[in-house]
């Protein structure tokens, strides 16, 4: 509805209630275009220090399953509510969901996780090799006893066995 010739909701404003410049008295809420005590189903009733208020407790991510309670997950760049319960939405940049439990958010750091390099369920797993993950990329760390990373290319490890590889003779 236009008040004041601005756009504005009239079935949950306090201050615009079924119409333009109608506010609801002192303790009440405005539920489905009409002040009241409690907000009609399935909204809950909710109070804050500016004065009571409705919340779908289901999928307001400021009042998830009950009032006031806001999902605020660790390393999450943004949280939601499904069925009262918080999610991940967004992980922060460098960071991933990689267990899948909403409660403990984004909790892999895929910057330097051996199992999670640069994204959730990216292993670094290298041939012949001790792998390291640095700045979300899988690299070398240490090439196992009689092998040489000859190519410098860590996708392939420790690629010459400098025992065997006759152009090599014990190095690249």
């Amino acid at each position: 509805m236009l008040c004041g010739g601005a756009c504005t909701a009239t079935t949950n404003s306090r201050t615009t209630c079924a119409a333009c410049g109608r506010t609801c008295g002192a303790g009440q809420v405005c539920s489905a275009g009409a002040c009241s005590t409690s907000c009609a189903a399935p909204l809950a009733t909710c109070s804050s220090a500016s004065g009571a208020y409705c919340a779908n407790t289901s999928i307001d991510p400021a009042n998830c399953g009950m009032c006031g309670r806001a999902c605020s997950l660790p390393n999450t760049a943004a949280a939601g509510c499904a069925d009262g319960s918080c999610g991940v939405v967004r992980c922060a940049p460098n960071f991933g969901d990689c267990d899948g439990m909403p409660a403990n958010g984004c909790e892999t750091d895929t910057r330097d996780s051996l199992t999670n390099c640069g994204g959730c369920g990216r292993a670094c797993v290298l041939p012949n090799a001790t792998p390291t993950c640095a700045a979300g990329t899988c690299a070398v760390m240490a090439c196992a006893a009689g092998f040489a990373d000859c190519d410098r290319d860590p996708a392939n490890g420790c690629e010459v066995d400098t025992r065997a590889a006759a152009a090599s003779c014990g190095r690249c």
